[in-house]
């Protein structure tokens, strides 16, 4: 066994390994090699065979390159496609909580009781009525 190991890491010496693009190829080849195997259709079977081999080669080669500079360049774009709509979407809804939060200083939060729409309401006015702005059910809230 430790002969295998030994092996194992000199032929992984100076090269790339695996990485998230490689992850994403070979799952990508799993998924279509499902989808074919569950499709019918005789040229389809085939055509995502031969899809999801490909994925595979290209994981594969992306493993053993040596041109990590290269590797790590394909990553970081596929990163940068990937990432960059998630964390747009994160910081979206950081600031939709952070309006939220400035809102409730000076607001109160009143749902109506018809179409559970909610309606903010300026803080300290007293008892007063409100009316839903979806549906015009007026109803009565503390303020």
């Amino acid at each position: 066994m430790e002969k295998f190991k030994q092996w194992l890491q000199n032929l992984m010496k100076n090269r790339y390994g695996s990485d998230e693009l490689t992850f994403v190829l070979l799952i990508s080849g799993i998924v279509i090699m499902i989808l074919g195997s569950v499709i019918a259709i005789e040229p389809a079977v085939l055509i995502c065979s031969l899809v999801s081999i490909v994925l595979y080669c290209i994981a594969v080669y992306r493993s053993f390159s040596t041109d990590i500079a290269k590797r790590r360049a394909e990553n970081a774009k596929f990163q940068s496609i990937f990432k960059r709509k998630s964390d747009s979407l994160k910081q979206a809804q950081k600031e939709q909580k952070k309006l939220i939060k400035e809102k409730q200083k000076t607001h109160i939060l009143f749902y109506c009781p018809e179409c559970k729409a909610s309606c903010w309401v300026p803080k300290n006015k007293g008892k007063i009525r409100i009316t839903c702005p979806k549906c015009g059910t007026k109803f009565i809230g503390k303020t």
